[in-house]
């Protein structure tokens, strides 16, 4: 008998049905295996387009205050060490000048890279979504800084932003404690200016002044470099102010602070606008005003200028034992 040419349809619908019924009927463990599946299935889907999953940071927050650490930071440190970090340091300027920094719980970022500021550069998601809204300005220095072939400031690996809003530390370059009190200085005292002082200070303000600008600048650096100097001379501030002076190798002419200089200099041929001899300066007022103001008056001073309590740049240097005036930052500047 001749043999019929198999329907290949018919075939299929057949071993759909056999399928079928090796699967059986339908029962609540099936149905809940499939359920929990396709629940698996959408979470790894989610878990690899989140912003966490693509950026080259881990988060913490805390009401305002965010802190974004690089992945691979030596020592597993991750985001939630960063905050205490955070911590630590500003309760070390609270502790050396009765001060604590953000106490008001203001916005204030931390981002914190690990031995390079290269993971700046791209657009990062939780970068893009923490600074979403931010006016440009803020942004604008950030997306510059990234930029750069050897970040931070030659004394301490820090970025602080212009108004004070987030700041920017090598966790590897230096120890991070004095790293954090140095950047959070900046950022205090940037942020904390008085309105007199800002509309004097602001490139942005009509009242723009760059004499002025240039002292408050140099004094901002002498507080924010006397801080970190003490925190990194370890213990309370006052027993660490007569050790000060030790300091001084880290900006002589072999020093760390000069070779990096002179290293940025051979990279990129262009000069710092806050070189060795600036920070050399700033150190050099910051050990005066200890040594004739004293260890307590000029920490009341550092107080004053980071938290804002003072109605001029003039003033606040007038209530300083010694006599101290605006003719004594330009004597320092042009040192």
């Amino acid at each position: 008998m001749e043999q019929k040419p198999r329907n290949p349809l018919a075939s299929q619908h057949v071993a759909a049905r056999k399928g079928a019924a090796a699967w059986g009927s339908p029962t609540p463990l099936k149905v809940a295996l499939l359920v929990t599946v396709s629940l698996a299935l959408g979470g790894l889907a989610a878990w690899v387009l989140l912003d966490s999953t693509q950026s080259s940071f881990s988060m913490a927050e805390r009401n305002d205050t965010a802190v974004l650490v690089e992945k691979g930071a030596s020592g597993a440190f991750n985001a939630r060490k960063g905050l205490a970090l955070l911590d630590e340091a500003a309760s070390w300027i609270e502790s050396a000048t009765g001060r604590r920094p953000l106490a008001d719980g203001r916005r204030f970022t931390t981002i914190m890279t690990a031995g390079t500021f290269a993971s700046l550069a791209p657009p990062d998601p939780l970068i893009t979504e923490r600074f979403s809204g931010v006016d440009s300005p803020s942004r604008l220095p950030l997306r510059r800084f990234a930029r750069t072939m050897r970040g931070g400031e030659l004394a301490f690996p820090v970025f602080p932003s212009p108004d004070g809003s987030y700041a920017v530390i090598d966790l590897e370059a230096a120890p991070p404690l004095p790293s954090m009190v140095h950047a959070l200085a900046h950022a205090e005292a940037s942020f904390r200016r008085p309105a007199a002082v800002k509309a004097l200070t602001d490139p942005f303000s009509d009242g723009f002044d760059l004499e002025e600008t240039a002292r408050w600048r140099f004094v901002d650096e002498t507080v924010a470099l006397l801080l970190a100097e003490l925190a990194a001379l370890g213990g309370e501030a006052a027993p660490a102010a007569a050790s000060f002076d030790r300091a001084a190798s880290r900006y002589a002419e072999n020093g760390p602070v000069r070779d990096e200089h002179r290293l940025r200099l051979a990279l990129t041929g262009t000069v710092e606008e806050k070189d060795a001899d600036y920070f050399l300066a700033a150190y050099g007022f910051a050990a005066r005003l200890l040594a004739v103001a004293g260890t307590s008056a000029t920490l009341d001073f550092c107080a004053r200028v980071v938290s804002g309590d003072y109605d001029s740049l003039e003033g606040a240097l007038a209530r300083l034992q010694g006599g101290f005036g605006p003719e004594d930052v330009d004597s320092a500047l042009g040192s």
